[in-house]
């Protein structure tokens, strides 16, 4: 073992393993060598002796037994070399016959000394001792088997050479003695030679597969630095040239706004021009910046209950514009009930819904973009298809969709704008949620885009058959303008533009709006307005202000009492920096650069001063829907199964106790006791659809998803406030009935 250590750099080989690998196919290749070499020497025995005529029998005996032994040395050995080393019955067979060879010599040996000691019997000795002496080498591999196979020879000759008892025959057995003493050290040291020499041939097969190796990774590294230039080289043109038109477009637009008599309508459309030139910039950076973050394997990704209804409302209320303005019908439907949540990113999918929507209106000259949604019970997968009667695909354009910074219909470059990266980053991420994306598509006859995802955990969640009423099912989805906040907000950020911009969006919207520079006058004013009784109901602050940053300003309202909403405006759309924010005290946070109408539904979804569902869009002739102020009580309450013979003593004895489950609600969410708060909607839930209050199950079903969900407190609060509310309205039902 220590020369198989002193000879390989790369550690030892354990003799078992060696064994397990080399030997019997060693063996195997030796055993022609070794039968003819029995052959010859049989041969020469029988030609040269008179033993074939002195003993015919025993002499017929002896070679039949040779010719099948070696027989079936021969057929082990070949079984081994077909098969390989795995042929475990080959194996125990060529170790037999083997040994069975070296015993057929050293008995026949033996029973001729033992009968007369002449001079053929030397003959026959020193053969046999040759034999012996040629297994030492030959059967090298096999430790065992070789020392087996010198006893076997050496050992019954000197047992008969002492029971024949002349002083030839003892010295003869004397000398076998020494002899096989010494051919036992001689298998020793020659089988650890052997060991030496396959560890050594074992580390140079390893050398030369590990240069081989090397050689291939050198070869795959140089590829792929030619191709990572050459993609380079061409993401570096492509962007340079997607780049440049924005940056012309919003350059030349912003100098003719400043030109003297240009009328109010032209100066719109600059300005609109200015507007889609820089949302296209925007596009272009994301996607890059997310296919950078994508690769390096920094972006995160985080499964939460989805509201399906609230994503296809985002899409709907993001896409149906750029629709109409292209002259598209644009429809969002269901093709199947489908949960009512599913468990996803909801950043992601609602990047992934958009990006495809995008492309379809991008590539759509007239006719209709849709989407449909479907569930699939048995393999719990959400489908989302969006269907176009575009300019469609052919199957070359199909097999190269997917690949980065590759633009399929890069001959008109006007329509196909964009870095050629959104479909292959959209599908990449749609592989990290643990879907997929594929395409349909005929030249001419448009395409159907189709988004997989698995749904997650559906326990408890209930499959809904119509969408929200914030969806339109044709191209007459409201727009921001038509949004009203009944609300006061603070507007922090050092940035004046950006500032202004928040300003006027909020103002726009109906809110009263304050600003301030700095983290400092932040925590000033909303002390100050604690003190009078009148905080601003919403925060919008900057994480990056001078003086006092966003997240310590955050931490200070929390710390000195503040408890409406607070919005971190952040560059970073990472899961990390959100985590941060809410760490700090933010409700949550909207990227920059400012999306009017992401805003404006985000306050509406998350501020207490706001209504807890968006509004829909307004009537002909009515005026826009106000979203937010105090809810009032309206008429009483009376349950559907009121005149039931049944249920009317059961109901009474509710209403009597009913009182009770008011104020727990109530003092619950004075603590923002969620665990609370879950149970006492849990009971609402049960109560409201037994004795005939299903607004009441409505409202605790949306209370109860909130507290299980841990909402940010303000989504909490105005869920728990509309139970409330009905309850009101219920007990105020019973005040009638009992004064009548």
């Amino acid at each position: 073992m220590s020369a198989i250590e002193a000879n390989s750099s790369l550690g030892p080989v354990p003799p078992e393993a060696m064994e397990t690998r080399a030997v019997p196919l060693l063996l195997a290749g030796r055993v022609a060598r070794a039968v003819v070499t029995h052959v010859l020497l049989c041969t020469i025995v029988l030609c040269t002796t008179e033993y074939p005529e002195q003993y015919p029998v025993g002499v017929s005996c002896a070679v039949a037994l040779l010719v099948i032994v070696s027989s079936l040395r021969v057929l082990a050995a070949r079984r081994i070399l077909r098969a390989g080393v795995g042929e475990r019955p080959a194996r125990r067979l060529l170790y037999t016959t083997t040994l069975a060879t070296a015993a057929t010599w050293g008995l026949c040996a033996a029973g001729v000394a033992t009968l007369e000691f002449t001079s053929d019997t030397m003959v026959l000795l020193v053969m046999t001792a040759g034999i012996s002496a040629g297994a030492v080498t030959s059967l090298a591999p096999q430790l065992t088997l070789a020392q087996a196979y010198s006893v076997a020879v050496l050992v019954p000759l000197i047992v008969a050479g002492f029971m024949h008892g002349e002083a030839a025959a003892i010295g003869v057995s004397l000398g076998g003695t020494v002899f096989l003493g010494f051919s036992l050290l001689q298998s020793a040291q020659s089988h650890a030679e052997f060991l030496a020499a396959e560890a050594n041939l074992q580390r140079l097969r390893q050398r030369a597969t590990a240069l081989e190796e090397a050689r291939g990774a050198a070869e795959a590294a140089q590829r792929d630095a030619i191709l990572a230039n050459r993609a380079k080289s061409s993401l570096l043109t492509d962007v340079s040239h997607e780049i440049r038109g924005p940056m012309v477009s919003i350059l030349g637009y912003s100098e003719l706004l400043g030109a003297e008599g240009v009328s109010d309508e032209t100066r719109a459309r600059h300005a609109g021009a200015i507007h889609r030139s820089g949302q296209h910039l925007m596009a272009i950076i994301n996607d890059l910046l997310d296919s950078a973050q994508l690769e390096a394997g920094k972006m995160h990704f985080v499964a939460e209950p989805v509201q399906v209804s609230e994503i296809l409302s985002d899409v709907d209320a993001a896409m149906c514009i750029r629709a109409q303005q292209r002259g598209l019908e644009f429809s969002i439907a269901l093709d199947t009930p489908v949960p009512e949540r599913i468990q996803t990113d909801p950043l992601r999918l609602r990047q992934i819904l958009l990006n495809l929507v995008g492309n379809a209106l991008k590539f759509t000259e007239g006719g209709q973009v849709s989407v449909r949604a479907r569930f699939d019970v048995e393999q719990a997968l959400m489908y989302f298809h969006v269907i176009d009667t575009g300019v469609g695909l052919s199957q070359e354009q199909i097999a190269r969709l997917f690949e980065r910074f590759v633009q399929v219909h890069a001959a008109d470059r006007l329509r196909s704008q964009g870095s050629g990266v959104g479909l292959a980053l959209s599908r990449s991420i749609a592989r990290e949620l643990g879907g997929d994306i594929t395409v349909t598509s005929s030249v001419g006859r448009g395409s159907t885009f189709t988004l997989q995802l698995p749904v997650g955990d559906l326990e408890g969640v209930l499959l809904v058959s119509h969408l929200s009423a914030n969806i339109s099912h044709s191209s007459g989805t409201f727009a921001a303008h038509q949004l009203r906040l009944n609300l006061s907000a603070l507007v922090a950020d050092d940035d004046a533009d950006i500032r202004a911009l928040a300003v006027e969006f909020l103002t726009a919207a109906g809110a009263n709006v304050e600003q301030a520079t700095d983290g400092e006058q932040v925590v000033a004013r909303v002390v100050a307005g604690l003190e009078g009784g009148l905080p601003p109901d919403v925060v919008l602050l900057d994480m990056q202000m001078p003086l006092l940053d966003g997240y310590a300003t955050a931490t200070l309202l929390r710390q000195a009492g503040y408890r409406g909403t607070i919005i971190a405006l952040t560059g970073s759309v990472g899961e990390t920096e959100r985590q941060k924010c809410l760490e700090a005290g933010c409700d949550e946070h909207a990227a920059k650069p400012i999306r009017r109408l992401h805003l404006l539904q985000m306050l509406s979804r998350i501020s207490r001063s706001s209504a807890a569902a968006l509004p829909v869009a307004a009537g002909p002739g009515d005026d826009a829907p106000q979203v937010g102020g105090e809810c009032s009580d309206d008429e009483p309450l009376q349950s559907t199964l009121a005149d039931d013979p049944i249920i009317q003593p059961l109901l009474q004895q509710v209403l009597a106790g009913f009182g009770a489950r008011q104020a727990r609600l109530q003092q619950a969410l004075e603590r923002h006791d969620l665990v609370e708060l879950g149970a006492v909607a849990h009971d609402l839930i049960g109560l409201g659809g037994t004795f005939g209050y299903d607004e009441l199950t409505a409202q605790a079903r949306q209370l109860s998803r909130a507290a299980k969900e841990r909402a940010p407190r303000q989504t909490v609060a105005a869920a728990a406030s509309d139970v409330l509310s009905v309850c009101r309205r219920i007990l105020a039902a019973k005040r009638d009935h009992d004064a009548a």
